[in-house]
C-alpha cells in the first residue's frame, strides 16, 4: 500500500513539475517571438529609412545632369522623401520588452509632431508615385544617368529604383503588420502592467489605417 502512495505522490509531483516547466517553456517561446517581432520591426524600420537616405544622395548627385525642368519637378517629388531619411526608431531592441515597446509608441503617436510629418510625407509620396514612375520612365532612356541612380541605390535593376518610389507605401502596410503582430503577443502573454501600452498601440494602427484610407480616396487629387 504504502509503494503504492508513494507512486501516486511521486506521479502528482512530477505531473505539478511537468506542468511547471510546460508553463515556463511556453512563456519562453512567446516571449522570444515577441522579441523576434520587435527586432524585425526595428530592422525594418533601418532598412526603410537608409534606403531613403541613398535615393535621396543618388537623385541630388544626377540633379545637374537634368535639364531645369527636370529639377524642378525633381525637387517636388523628393520633398516628402527627404522628410523620411531621419529614422525616429532606436537600430536595435534593447532586449527588454517592455522599454522597446514604451519606445515605439512613445513615437508611432499622432501627438508625435516628427511622426505626423512622417506620415505626411508617406502619404504625399504614395500620392505622387503614378508622377514619379513618370518621371522614371524619362530618366530610364539617358543610359549614363540610369546607370548612377543604380549604383546610388547599390542595385542592377532599375525595378528596384521604382521599389523604393514605393516604399512609403509598403512601410505603412509594413506598420500594421507588425503593429498588429506584436499587439497580439502581448496580449496572449497577458501583460497587465503594459495595458496602457496596448490601448497606445490600437490608436496608432486605427491612425495609420484612416490615413491609408486616405490615400486611397485621393490619390488622383493629390498629384502635381
Amino acid at each position: 500500500m504504502q509503494v503504492r502512495a508513494d507512486q501516486a505522490s511521486a506521479k502528482t509531483e512530477s505531473g505539478i513539475a511537468f506542468n511547471k516547466n510546460r508553463a515556463r517553456i511556453g512563456y519562453f517561446f512567446e516571449t522570444q517571438h515577441l522579441r523576434n517581432l520587435l527586432k524585425e520591426f526595428f530592422a525594418v524600420q533601418h532598412s526603410f529609412h537608409s534606403k531613403m537616405h541613398h535615393m535621396m544622395m543618388a537623385f541630388h548627385d544626377q540633379s545637374g545632369n537634368l535639364s531645369e525642368e527636370q529639377q524642378q519637378l525633381l525637387e517636388k517629388l523628393l520633398y516628402p522623401y527627404g522628410i523620411l531619411i531621419a529614422n525616429p526608431f532606436e537600430e536595435n531592441p534593447t532586449g527588454d520588452i517592455e522599454k522597446d515597446v514604451t519606445h515605439i509608441l512613445g513615437i508611432i503617436n499622432a501627438r508625435n509632431e516628427h511622426f505626423s510629418k512622417i506620415l505626411a510625407a508617406m502619404f504625399l509620396a504614395t500620392a505622387n508615385m503614378p508622377n514619379f514612375n513618370l518621371f522614371l520612365q524619362q530618366l530610364m532612356l539617358n543610359t549614363a544617368v540610369k546607370s548612377d541612380l543604380l549604383e546610388g541605390i547599390h542595385s542592377k535593376s532599375w525595378q528596384d529604383m521604382e521599389g523604393h518610389v514605393a516604399l512609403p507605401c509598403q512601410n505603412l502596410m509594413r506598420y500594421r503588420l507588425l503593429l498588429d503582430q506584436i499587439r497580439k503577443e502581448l496580449v496572449s502573454a497577458g501583460c497587465e502592467s503594459v495595458e496602457p501600452v496596448l490601448m497606445n498601440i490600437m490608436n496608432a494602427i486605427t491612425y495609420i489605417i484612416q490615413i491609408l484610407q486616405r490615400i486611397a480616396m485621393f490619390i488622383d487629387i493629390f498629384q502635381f
